[in-house]
């Protein structure tokens, strides 16, 4: 149940691997699935920002335990934008995966889940697209290299 996956997931981790399940398997050709996930990863992603306790923290330790959250919550919005394409949502699934392939392409020294998340963008950016292009072919074509 959509609903209640708060009390049960508490672990964002486990919120952000069902849905990814769901959105990967072929459960995700029934649009509720696709919305399951959707809400799961609206959760996951809340928790991820929020599992932190910054009580206490001076400004340093507050900004490195920002940093930790956003790069935990970045693959979930990744695989939000796919939902959210999944689900109708074209325009901002697109713009959310260029976004975070953007911001990533440029960074000179990525780390290697930085490059994974690369690499996961590039292909839901692709698989959104895929039929608005003559082949994904020519979408991976114009995507970043990953090296």
């Amino acid at each position: 149940r959509a609903e209640g996956e708060g009390g049960m997931l508490q672990n964002y981790d486990l919120a952000y691997n069902l849905a990814t399940y769901l959105l990967a398997s072929a459960e995700a050709r029934d649009s509720s699935h696709r919305t399951i996930a959707r809400n799961l990863l609206v959760h996951a992603e809340r928790s991820a920002l929020t599992v932190l306790d910054e009580e206490g923290k001076d400004g340093d330790e507050l900004a490195e335990l920002r940093a930790l959250a956003e790069s935990e919550a970045r693959p979930i919005r990744c695989n939000l934008a796919l939902a959210d394409g999944l689900l109708g949502n074209e325009t901002d699934a697109t713009r959310a995966c260029l976004a975070l392939i953007t911001k990533l392409s440029v960074k000179g020294d990525r780390t290697a889940g930085e490059s994974d998340l690369l690499a996961v963008a590039s292909s839901n950016l692709a698989f959104l697209r895929q039929d608005r292009e003559k082949s994904l072919a020519d979408v991976l074509k114009r995507l970043p290299p990953l090296g």
